[in-house]
């Protein structure tokens, strides 16, 4: 293992989040990838540890999915200004990978983020309507394919998948399946 890498601005441990994390772990298959969460008991998931601390990584990823969601118009939320804390922590180390940036997000909120967001060492957003806000807004954004498609499928899955899309009708060439975990 040759670095540590800390996953910053975890949501939480549900199956959906759990992708990402996994899919991210997967691609920096060399690396010891660490994160907290606020689950108050987060699901494990093989290949990364959950920390107590995130702190003194070699890189950060900062995954957090709807994060910058600000509620109070004409204000910024504590908890939009903690996950611009993390943002900031080392940014030149510091990597926005598969967020969107949502339209609660604007006026005072989209300009605090936006200057964040161009001190960081690479932006990737995951929708088109975010690209393109934050390009407008001359933040070095790019729109790469979604890391969860990375993952490969487990081989009961596959059964399963041949059993039941017939079963319920579902056509296999305009659907996606996506298997997380071995039991699931």
């Amino acid at each position: 293992m040759g670095c540590t890498i800390g996953l910053v601005n975890t949501y939480s441990t549900n199956i959906g989040d759990a992708a990402i994390y996994l899919a991210l772990t997967a691609i920096a298959s060399e690396a010891k990838v660490i994160a907290q969460f606020p689950d108050a008991q987060p699901e494990k998931i093989s290949g990364w540890q959950i920390a107590p601390e995130i702190s003194c990584c070699d890189a950060y990823i900062s995954v957090g999915g709807d994060i910058f969601y600000n509620a109070r118009e004409n204000l910024i939320t504590t908890a939009f200004i903690g996950n611009l804390v993390q943002l900031t922590r080392s940014s030149q180390k510091t990597f926005l990978f598969g967020q969107s940036i949502l339209r609660s997000c604007h006026s005072w909120s989209f300009q605090a983020l936006t200057f964040c967001l161009r001190r960081l060492a690479a932006v990737c957003v995951r929708d088109a309507e975010s690209h393109q806000r934050l390009t407008k807004a001359a933040v070095k954004a790019t729109l790469p394919f979604d890391a969860v498609f990375s993952l490969t499928f487990y081989e009961q899955a596959k059964i399963m998948t041949k059993q039941v899309f017939p079963a319920l009708d579902i056509p296999p060439e305009s659907t996606a399946m996506i298997s997380l975990r071995a039991f699931d």
